[in-house]
């Protein structure tokens, strides 16, 4: 009698015990899939790259992803967390046409040199803001003005 009291019981600490351990151990945060186009000058970004900075939780990951062709996807796995404010940083690079000398091996040919030519409002510096909610599907796009057009200021469309 005392053993099947005792049993009873056990079970009963053990049901609890699972019960507070389903309770808390949630998921955590739940990170999303972000996708969407990039034009600059009214034309598709053809090939950059993109940069979720978190700006008010400093634990949550940020996250990353190419654009080609003017679009980009960043899958749930690697995303930025949901309900998290980021900065977006946009950056592409290019060829300016001047040579320079190939410091790692001297004895080398010279190496072309490349300049970031997104005004730095949209990387650097960026002003561009976003939260990635499931209600919009992790969906974002963003149109990038020229420097000579923006008057120093990010006028991205979201």
């Amino acid at each position: 009698m005392v053993f099947l009291n005792w049993l009873r019981s056990s079970r009963r600490i053990a049901f609890a015990i699972l019960l507070i351990l389903a309770c808390g151990c949630g998921t955590g945060p739940k990170t999303l899939r972000v996708s969407g186009k990039v034009t600059y000058d009214g034309k598709p970004l053809e090939d950059g790259s993109i940069v979720f900075v978190p700006i008010e939780n400093d634990k949550a990951p940020g996250a990353g992803g190419t654009i080609t062709a003017g679009t980009y996807d960043i899958p749930a796995s690697s995303g930025p967390l949901q309900g998290v404010k980021y900065r977006v940083e946009i950056s592409a690079m290019r060829k300016t046409g001047r040579k320079l000398p190939n410091i790692m091996t001297p004895d080398s040919p010279s190496i072309e040199e490349v300049e970031n030519y997104i005004p730095s409002i949209y990387n650097g510096q960026s002003t561009l803001q976003t939260t990635v909610l499931p209600e919009n599907a992790g969906k974002q796009d963003f149109t990038l003005e020229p420097a000579q057009k923006t008057n120093g200021t990010a006028t991205a469309k979201r």
